[in-house]
């Protein structure tokens, strides 16, 4: 019996659940997925574009905003059209695309493990898409925020500028008030 045998699949091969196609839900099934439920396999790279796309932030707004319409249904039916429940409407729908919102992430994650996904597919593929826009990016970054910096024509100065990574704290023995080679007297730097 192998590590694998007897646990359950997390990404089926291409084919062995869909045909290969990104099939879009109807509109039931998608007010279905809206409230949290899942699709199916049929749907599963649907669900992964949904998720991962560029648009991916206004789709979780219109997720937000279907969840909040049942319940402003009933406060209409049962309370009126009066200002107060107009104002009670509105603050629960903000309140509801906040949460949306700042919970996006794990929202996405928990949806895509839902459809047969592992854990982190959205970041990984979000990852890899930007990396590919951007490949170099992260060699930019490298060369400005990275770099050695120039050693000072005051090579006694040890200010934070002139060397970085050091202990700056006044409450470490090593560090005391010294100006720096920009003269600034509120820099900490170290004693030579």
């Amino acid at each position: 019996m192998t590590s694998l045998e007897g646990q359950p699949r997390v990404a089926p091969e291409v084919g062995e659940w869909d045909d290969g196609q990104r099939r879009r839900p109807g509109p039931l099934r998608w007010i279905w997925y809206a409230f949290g439920g899942a699709l199916g396999p049929r749907y599963r790279r649907w669900v992964l574009h949904d998720l991962t796309c560029g648009t991916r932030w206004g789709r979780q707004i219109a997720r937000g905003v279907i969840q909040v319409v049942p319940f402003a249904l009933v406060l209409f039916l049962v309370l009126g059209f009066g200002w107060i429940v107009w104002v009670g409407v509105i603050c629960g729908l903000v309140l509801a695309l906040i949460y949306s919102a700042a919970y996006f992430g794990p929202s996405a994650d928990y949806r895509l493990v839902k459809h047969g996904y592992p854990s982190g597919t959205a970041q990984r593929n979000l990852s890899e898409r930007d990396k590919a826009k951007h490949p170099d990016r992260m060699s930019r970054y490298m060369q400005i925020y990275r770099a050695s910096t120039t050693t000072p024509s005051t090579s006694s100065c040890r200010c934070y500028r002139c060397s970085p990574g050091r202990c700056f704290c006044p409450a470490h023995s090593c560090c005391a008030v010294r100006v720096c080679c920009w003269r600034s007297p509120w820099r900490w730097t170290m004693r030579s």
